[in-house]
């Protein structure tokens, strides 16, 4: 009985559909072993399964080929045409798989390990909550919770474990829950493009409504525009004068103390300690969330201290994206060694987010600063304008914050810890750092194993590479094996449908014997090419060890052009032999 030219031009296909079927079943059967929290238990199986179907379609797209050309029967076709069905669809498949391997397939691969490492993260977290809570270390418990709960906060061990940090946390606070009706401080005017006596007509208007905060705050705007106006420093005298001023009813002795200590945060802010200015007006709004000056100077106070350090919650929501394993970096810059080290990395937008960041300077004379930090923010510092002519331009940097502060509780802040000197001012919690942060955001990804790297990741770690005495090579090997990708497919489809053509029976073998036989096939076939990849790995790695660069690329180049043309002579070959 003829088979029709659609059925063997779909074997393929269904073969393919199958293998991942097959990958599918091993990932569940996988996932029950495995540490996967339920948030991510269906895209990591997908994940998963689409990561065996890859390591596996090399020779189940040979054993395919090769067992659909079985199904023809028809007699009386000439070579090509009984070719045709089969080969053209499994080339367009190859094509496409490897496109989808130079494209998407990477970061398949680095999702999976995404949602282990986020998955070993959560229950890292809870592990330490409970232990700090164990110890009675409620700061850290809190963070480590919050931390696992913007993972899952959906996962009962979490739900358990938060219910016992928030108990013992309202236990050690024993404070009133008081609710005073709360009110928003009216906007304040722009400032851009003011110039000085605006500044001081903005000040007058407040000093004559009894705003002397206000007052006091655009006076100081106007000096700084213009040191010699008298009158603003005068006003500035008056309203600092009324600040300090104890209220007229001295009776009042509660509201006297909430005065007074609103003068003092005040002058925090004025002397630019913006966290302790940030925590005291974070006290008084507690008591009076309705007190205009404590609502408009806290946020004043918050904006600041965010110029010089981070939050929790944007140090958790980055990691519950993605965390990855730790980075390590050396940079030589004149004449000086620089050393960066984190246990974990998370990327989000123009930040990267480390966990135990450790960094070091080493000089002739040995080291020249070592600073630790628990938590730490890495972000691009602009490129600098034009330089004069003959002047180069200063290599990019990166600022580093060293400081994390919980945005709803502001005692809670982790501090560095200066092991060996100090290139900063005492109070200062940012670091620069002579490395480009582009070329950190790539260092990071080729940490990763080769698999799992972009390929346009690749060519950019080999450009870097140097400046941070990392070898290019392995790089550039890795994209001439990724290059090679639709060779090698291309060649076993042809030499897969050719050696099926050639060892036709007469009888017909039936689609599901064949079906049952193709992973027989698949296996038996994985076998020679396993052998024949770490020969490619190791000729390769010959070449670009005695060649330089280029003409190691060319050489490759040259041979996989051979290895298809050999094919295309197979099928040729093979044809001849193939009976009618």
């Amino acid at each position: 009985m003829a088979v029709r030219d659609s059925e063997s031009r779909s074997a393929v296909a269904v073969a393919v559909l199958l293998g991942f079927a097959a990958a599918f079943v091993v990932a569940l059967l996988e996932f029950r072993s495995s540490d996967i929290i339920a948030r991510f238990a269906i895209r990591w199986e997908l994940a998963r399964a689409a990561s065996l179907l890859a390591a596996w379609m090399p020779p189940l797209l040979f054993a395919a080929c090769a067992a659909s050309m079985s199904l023809h029967r028809e007699q009386g076709l000439r070579f090509a045409e009984l070719l045709r069905p089969v080969l053209v669809p499994a080339l367009i498949l190859a094509l496409l798989f490897s496109a989808l391997e130079l494209t998407v397939l990477p970061g398949v691969r680095r999702a999976q390990t995404v949602y282990e490492s986020l998955s070993t993260l959560f229950r890292d977290a809870l592990a330490d909550a409970e232990t700090a809570l164990g110890d009675g270390d409620l700061a850290r418990a809190q963070e480590r919770a919050s931390l696992a709960g913007a993972i899952d906060s959906t996962e009962t061990a979490y739900k358990l474990l938060n219910e016992k940090v928030q108990r013992a946390v309202l236990r050690a606070r024993q404070s009133e829950d008081t609710s005073p009706r709360k009110t928003e401080a009216p906007p304040a005017p722009p400032d851009d493009g003011a110039s000085a006596y605006e500044f001081y007509q903005r000040a007058l208007a407040f000093y004559r409504r009894g705003d002397f905060y206000s007052a006091h705050w655009y006076a100081g705007k106007s000096l700084i525009l213009d040191p010699s106006r008298r009158d603003a420093r005068k006003l500035q005298a008056d309203a600092w004068e009324r600040i300090t001023t104890p209220p007229e009813n001295p009776a009042d002795k509660a509201r006297a103390a909430f005065h007074e200590r609103k003068a003092e945060a005040y002058a925090l802010l004025q002397s630019e300690a913006y966290l302790e200015a940030y925590r005291a007006f974070t006290d008084l709004n507690r008591e009076d969330p309705g007190d205009a000056d404590v609502v408009r100077y806290r946020k004043e106070s918050l904006d600041r201290l965010a110029q010089t350090a981070f939050f929790g919650e944007d140090f958790r929501r980055a990691f519950a994206g993605q965390s990855r394993e730790g980075l390590a970096v050396r940079v030589v810059s004149e004449g000086v060694d620089h050393v960066l080290y984190a246990s974990r990395v998370a990327v989000a937008g123009p930040f990267l987010y480390l966990e135990e960041f450790e960094y070091m300077t080493v000089g002739e004379n040995g080291p020249v600063l070592h600073v630790q930090a628990p938590y730490a923010r890495l972000r691009g510092l602009p490129a600098a304008g034009s330089e004069p002519p003959g002047k180069e331009a200063p290599p990019p940097a990166s600022a580093v914050s060293l400081r994390m502060v919980e945005r709803g509780s502001p005692r809670q802040a982790s501090r560095p810890r200066f092991l060996k000197g100090s290139m900063v001012p005492p109070d200062s919690t940012v670091l620069v750092l002579p490395m480009d942060f582009e070329a950190l955001s790539i260092l990071l990804d080729l940490q990763d194993q080769a698999e799992r790297i972009p390929f346009f990741r690749l060519a950019a770690g080999a450009r870097i590479a140097p400046a941070y005495g990392i070898d290019p090579s392995p790089y550039r090997m890795e994209t001439a094996l990724r290059i090679s990708i639709p060779v090698m497919l291309m060649t076993l489809v042809l030499l897969g449908t050719a050696l099926g053509a050639r060892f036709r029976r007469d009888e017909e073998p039936g689609r599901l014997r064949m079906m049952l036989t193709l992973p027989l096939l698949t296996a038996l076939a994985s076998i020679p090419m396993a052998a024949a990849g770490r020969a490619g790995q190791y000729l390769l790695g010959r070449l670009f060890a005695d060649l330089p660069s280029t003409g190691a690329l060319a050489v490759w180049a040259g041979f996989l052009v051979s290895l298809l043309a050999l094919s295309f002579l197979a099928v040729g070959r093979l044809g001849v032999h193939a009976p009618d």
